[in-house]
C-alpha cells in the first residue's frame, strides 16, 4: 500500500497462543495481509515503525505469536486486520485479545481511538476470552469503590449477559463486528500511548 499522507500510526499489541504443529511458513502466510500492507517482502521485513518495538515475532518453542507492531495507514487498514485475524483464528490454540490503537497524525483536531479484537479457534473460545477480559476490567473498576461481596452482583449480571450471547452464537446468529477507527463497539477515544518494551 502507498503510505503517502497516512492518517494514522496504527499499533497492534497482543500474544496469541498457537496450536501445535503450526509452522513459521503458515504464520507468515496468515499474516501476509499485514506485512503486504506495510510494503514488506516478507514477515521478517515487516519491522515496526518504531525501533524500540519488537514487531511481529513467533516463538516456536513457546508457540506464541507476539505482536507489538506499528504501521502507518488509513481507515482501509481495518479490512487488512480483519483478514489477518481470520487467518490467525485458524492457527490459534485458544482465545486471545489483540489491542488496536489508531493514533491520529492530525495534530489539530485528531482523536486517538483504542479497542480490542478477539481471536480464537472457535466462536465459543473467542466469547469466553471476551467474558474474561470484561470480568477483569469490571473488577479493576469496581474494586476502587466496593468490596468483593458487593462486586459479585455486577459480575454475575455480566456473566448472565455473556451466557445469553453464547446461546446466540451457538444458534448461528452473527454478532456486530467492532469497527475502527470510528470508535464503534468496544472502541474508546482519548489519550494513550504505545506499549514500550
Amino acid at each position: 500500500m502507498a503510505n503517502y499522507e497516512a492518517q494514522f500510526e496504527i499499533h497492534i499489541h497482543g500474544d496469541v497462543p498457537i496450536r501445535p504443529g503450526v509452522t513459521y511458513a503458515q504464520i507468515e502466510e496468515a499474516l501476509k495481509p499485514l506485512w503486504k500492507y506495510a510494503d514488506a517482502k516478507s514477515l521478517k521485513d515487516a519491522t515496526s515503525l518504531f525501533d524500540e518495538e519488537p514487531g511481529i515475532e513467533y516463538d516456536a518453542q513457546k508457540r506464541v505469536l507476539a505482536l507489538c507492531w506499528t504501521v502507518e495507514g488509513n481507515e482501509d487498514f481495518q479490512n487488512t486486520l480483519d483478514e489477518a485475524c481470520g487467518a490467525i483464528c485458524d492457527l490459534s490454540a485458544e482465545g486471545a485479545g489483540i489491542e488496536v490503537s489508531y493514533f491520529d497524525n492530525d495534530d489539530d483536531d485528531g482523536q486517538d481511538t483504542f479497542g480490542l479484537i478477539f481471536v480464537g479457534p472457535s466462536p465459543e473460545a473467542i466469547h469466553e476470552t471476551q467474558r474474561l477480559y470484561m470480568q477483569e476490567d469490571l473488577t479493576r473498576l469496581l474494586e476502587r469503590h466496593f468490596d468483593k461481596g458487593e462486586m459479585s452482583e455486577v459480575i454475575d449480571a455480566v456473566n448472565r449477559l455473556f451466557a445469553r450471547r453464547l446461546v446466540s452464537i451457538t444458534q448461528g446468529q452473527k454478532l456486530a463486528r467492532v469497527d475502527f477507527p470510528s470508535g464503534g463497539h468496544g472502541g474508546s477515544k482519548g489519550g494513550g500511548k504505545r506499549h514500550l518494551h
